[in-house]
Formats: structure tokens, sequence, C-alpha cells
């Protein structure tokens, strides 16, 4: 596989540790170990909004689907919001975490925002109104991963998965709290979880180097890839394909029907 570098986005002065793309596909937005979160406009590599989380580090970010607004986790445990029109910083910050800020996901209809962290917790916040409030609605949730590395919201809503260090995936009921269903298979850290647009899949990677496709209603594998010969770092999915991101420093692209490697 070649992939073409078209862009570099060049402001960060210490780690990257989280990137999110905006519903327009026209700008992305980072976070980092400097403490900063910046809305790129990728194409003219301008900053559109540069922001500050915290001087600790900002380690998480994700853009609500309407493209509105953008909430960075931070590794003092803390969440803040921001407007990605005007660049003002919404009420906040929000903290209940007692450690840093995994992983943090919009619900499909922008009302709620999940969170995780390395104190082994979840939590559910109301992100309904247009200046949130910051309330919990679910949680701080002890999900037994002891460290928490990963949150994603179902596509359809009603539902969260987790993966942790304890090499488990966990489905989670977003109202109640409820373990819905528990995915063994990993032999080391789950690293990241992404749902299929459907909502019927669930894709883990973690640092045992593999890749697995879940029927998460019946707590099985599916699919196991294992052509990575490193740590998974990341996994992203679209209609039709799934990328998947090594710290062996391949990025591969799979095809969600037949699970085949895309070459190119």
């Amino acid at each position: 596989m070649v992939l073409l570098c078209r862009n570099t986005l060049d402001g960060h002065s210490l780690r990257v540790w989280s990137i999110s793309t905006f519903p327009d596909n026209e700008r992305v937005v980072t976070a980092s170990d400097d403490g900063d979160v910046i809305v790129w406009k990728f194409r003219t590599q301008e900053k559109e909004h540069y922001w500050h989380h915290d001087s600790e580090g900002a380690t998480a970010v994700a853009v609500s689907p309407d493209g509105r607004m953008v909430v960075s986790g931070g590794r003092n445990g803390s969440l803040q919001l921001w407007d990605a029109g005007s660049g003002d910083r919404l009420p906040g910050p929000w903290k209940q975490h007692e450690q840093r800020v995994w992983s943090v996901s919009w619900s499909p209809d922008g009302r709620r925002i999940a969170s995780c962290s390395a104190d082994g917790t979840l939590i559910i916040w109301n992100a309904r109104s247009r200046l949130p409030s910051g309330e919990a609605l679910l949680g701080p949730l002890q999900t037994g991963h002891d460290n928490v590395r990963a949150i994603t919201y179902c596509p359809n809503g009603g539902k969260v998965a987790t993966g942790g260090h304890d090499s488990t995936i966990k489905i989670w009921n977003d109202t109640t709290g409820a373990l819905q269903a528990t995915l063994y298979g990993h032999t080391n850290r789950v690293s990241s979880v992404a749902w299929t647009k459907d909502g019927s899949r669930v894709i883990s990677g973690s640092v045992d180097r593999t890749v697995r496709v879940w029927d998460y209603l019946k707590e099985q594998t599916v699919h196991e890839i294992q052509e990575h010969t490193d740590a998974i770092n990341y996994i992203s999915v679209s209609d039709h394909m799934f990328a998947t991101t090594s710290a062996d420093h391949t990025i591969y692209l799979w095809d969600l029907k037949t699970y085949q490697r895309l070459d190119g």
C-alpha cells in the first residue's frame, strides 16, 4: 500500500494524542500534550481556532455530530466544551474523573457525551442545551477495566462500548449503566474500539497486535486479523471499509464484507 502525504499540520509542540474530523470534511481538530486544542482547515493548513485546555495536557477530542461543538479531555481528568463557530469556551471545565481522560464520544443525537479515564470509570454527560451544565447523567461508573482506554457510542444510540487494560470490550446501556455484554478474546490491553455504521458489529484493536470483529449480541469473534507486527493504535470505520493504524508504522484498509486488505 502506498500512502501519499497531502498536507502536514504543524503547530503543536508536544505529542498529539487525538484527532477528530468535522462533518464538512474540511476541518479537523487535534489535542496535544502541550495542552492545546486546535481546529485546522486542512486544505490551507490555517488554524481556525486555537484553544488551551489545560497546562497538564489535552489527551482526547471529539466533534459533535452537527459540527457546532467540540469536547476535549485532559490529563487532569477534566472535560471542556468549545463553540466551533464563535470559538468561545463554553461553561466548564467538567471534572469528575480522578485521572487522565483517554477518550470522548458524542451520542448520535448530540445530546450526550461519553468519557472514559485511567481511573477505570466511564461517565455519560448531559450535553442537551446550548450551554450544557456538565451534569453527569450516569457515573462515574466503575467498569472493571482497571484503566479504560477507549469509549465509543453506538451509531444507533442507547449504548456505548469500552475497552481497557483487562483485555476485554464491554457494552453498556447509556441510561441505566447496565452491562449488556463482555467480549473476551484479546490477550493484552484494548487500545481502540469502533462500531460499524449500522451498529451491528464492534471492531477492536489491541496491544496484542490483533484486530477483532465482534458479534456483540452473541459475544463472539466474527473475524480476527493478525497482519500488523506491533500494537494496534487506532481503528476508524466508514460505510464499506475500516482502517487500522499500528505502532509498526503501517496503516491498512480493510473491506467490511470480506475483511480482506485493500491494497493500492
